[in-house]
């Protein structure tokens, strides 16, 4: 039975697994979640994180994000800037091979 949430907006209470792929099923959205603590700079995507189904299907990760308070404001921009701007591809693979092709 489908969820009803045209009473209930998403907020921290009502945000669940199953209220956010409902949310998301059908609006092409890309959906990214980041999991904040505080620690040495880094940012790690989750490939185990239960909130993984959200986002997996909209093509977007779950990431851990560790922000330090003391850390250098440049230094933590180019970690972060990472959710934006991917440096890396993730599961990339090659479904056809293309005869003359160079991939680079």
């Amino acid at each position: 039975m489908p969820l009803d949430l045209s009473f209930a907006p998403l907020t921290r209470s009502t945000l669940s697994t199953e209220t956010l792929a409902f949310a998301v099923e059908n609006s092409h959205a890309l959906v990214h979640i980041g999991v904040l603590s505080q620690g040495t700079d880094h940012l790690q995507p989750d490939d185990e994180h239960p909130w993984l189904r959200v986002t997996r299907p909209t093509g977007g990760l779950v990431w851990n994000a560790n922000i330090s308070a003391t850390g250098d404001p440049m230094e933590q921009a180019g970690v972060f800037e990472e959710r934006v701007r991917p440096k890396a591809l993730e599961h990339f693979q090659m479904s056809h091979s293309i005869p003359g092709a160079i991939f680079i």
